[in-house]
């Protein structure tokens, strides 16, 4: 089972609850930027502050999707298969991505025998 701690309060996290938060960390962690760990996070800080046209969306999608599924870096626990861009306000800069996928309970074990579709929202705001 998966089991970590909560990045804001230090509770206990479990689960689906403890593979978002590692997700949404995974995304919003520049790539080489972690001490010790170089091959986590993404390219997505970098398109943070583009301007919001169909062309960064895109390059957001390809990001994400590369970040996720990136074996040494990215999320085993989860397998992404769908993005959508659910809210967008290009005047407050706020953009909110779906992510769909399979998740499994002890991927980060190497076991993918067990496994559950899931879907989570993730807010990306400018800096």
């Amino acid at each position: 089972m998966r089991v970590g701690l909560n990045e804001r309060t230090g509770q206990l996290l479990t689960g689906w609850a403890h593979c978002q938060q590692c997700i949404r960390r995974c995304l919003r962690t520049l790539f080489r930027t972690r001490e010790m760990r170089y091959h986590l996070g993404s390219e997505v800080p970098e398109l943070q502050d583009d301007n919001l046209s169909e062309a960064t969306i895109f390059r957001f999608f390809a990001a994400i999707a590369e970040a996720l599924s990136d074996p040494d870096g990215g999320e085993p626990g989860f397998r992404l298969q769908d993005i959508e861009v659910v809210a967008s306000g290009a005047r407050s800069g706020r953009i909110v991505f779906l992510l769909t996928g399979v998740f499994f309970p002890r991927g980060h074990l190497g076991d993918f025998s067990v496994y559950e579709r899931q879907s989570t929202d993730w807010m990306l705001e400018a800096a």
